[in-house]
């Protein structure tokens, strides 16, 4: 099995449940990478247990220009992910405000001939 995750593509989302997710909270939290074999296709899951996201800016944070960051945030991580691999590798986000969220996004399995997926 084969599989190469972009560069950049880990290090925002993991960065952004520190940063938004984390550090918000005086007790801390925790990150959680979990990547497995999902068919011809490895699943990759960045979950905290941090503030949340607000419903009303969940639908607002993958838009580009969105917030004041370096520009390798969601919007950047998901584009890349949509050129590289096409629309059905975008990444998906689940969020409940005082619970946490849920990143995440698969990469096809490549082959000796290819990509399988």
């Amino acid at each position: 099995m084969d599989v190469q995750i972009p560069i950049f593509t880990l290090q925002p989302l993991v960065e952004n449940a520190v940063k938004h997710g984390l550090l918000a909270q005086e007790q801390g939290g925790t990150v959680t990478i979990l990547i497995k074999n999902d068919q011809n296709r490895v699943l990759i899951c960045i979950n905290d247990n941090g503030q949340g996201i607000a419903p009303e800016l969940l639908s607002k944070i993958m838009t580009h220009g969105f917030g004041k960051g370096a520009g390798v945030g969601l919007s950047n991580v998901n584009e890349r992910l949509k050129v590289i691999y096409g629309p059905q590798y975008a990444l998906a986000i689940d969020s409940v405000l005082g619970i946490g969220t849920n990143v995440r996004f698969s990469i096809p399995i490549k082959s000796s001939e290819g990509v399988v997926a």
